[in-house]
């Protein structure tokens, strides 16, 4: 198996007007009735924006919109949620070894970051880890198989497309100004709950779904992330 180099988490949306969604004040999406905070969403996303704005400095990456990082941080959060849920419902744990294994693998270079960062990212990326992890417990249960690291990426893999196919019967709701699609997934709409009519609008828009990355340099420092 390769090893599992930890990424940045990519993130989720700038939070304009009003939601109409019909969720608690300071949610940000239900999934399966468990609730995914704002305020969870800004602080995985402060860090994931003070990390990219390390990387712009050094040369590497660029500007992005912060609608756009709060969508996708907001919708790793809702997968995650949706592989524990799964991996409960099919009472399916993977062994200590083989979870302590995937933690490992997946926050090499955590420990690198600064403390203000790691101390957010890093115990987001162990959750995902363990949830991967017994995702690949359910395939491995399905398939009569012994989970090992050898046959682990390819388990995780089966277990992700069981998982879709159970989702289906789940309810995910989200707050509208994260752009949900019909199934309750950020980064569909505008996240906005009223019509772009001006050409910056319509342009902020553009960059907030990733049409026009060019355009987020442009935008004010409070609605962008990485500088």
């Amino acid at each position: 198996m390769k090893a599992r180099t930890w990424v940045p988490l990519t993130a989720a949306t700038l939070l304009l007007g009003t939601g109409c969604s019909g969720l608690a004040p300071g949610t940000a999406s239900t999934v399966g009735g468990e609730r995914i905070s704002v305020a969870q969403v800004d602080e995985v996303t402060a860090a994931q924006c003070e990390l990219a704005e390390q990387g712009v400095a050094a040369g590497q990456g660029q500007v992005t919109a912060l609608a756009t990082q709060k969508q996708q941080i907001l919708r790793v959060l809702i997968e995650l949620r949706l592989n524990q849920q799964f991996a409960a419902s099919q009472d399916a744990s993977a062994p200590a070894e083989v979870a302590q294994y995937v933690v490992t693998q997946s926050t090499q270079g955590i420990e690198e970051l600064p403390d203000d960062i790691a101390g957010v990212i890093g115990p987001v990326v162990e959750e995902i880890a363990v949830s991967q992890a017994d995702l690949a417990q359910v395939a491995a249960d399905a398939a009569g198989e012994e989970l090992t690291p050898e046959n682990l990426d390819q388990l995780i893999q089966a277990g992700v497309a069981q998982r879709e196919e159970w989702q289906s019967g789940v309810d995910v709701v989200t707050d509208a100004r994260f752009g949900p699609d019909a199934d309750g997934l950020p980064g569909a709409g505008d996240g906005s709950v009223s019509r772009a009519q001006s050409d910056f609008a319509q342009q902020a828009q553009q960059a907030a779904s990733g049409e026009d990355p060019g355009f987020a340099a442009g935008l004010p420092p409070a609605q962008r992330c990485g500088g």
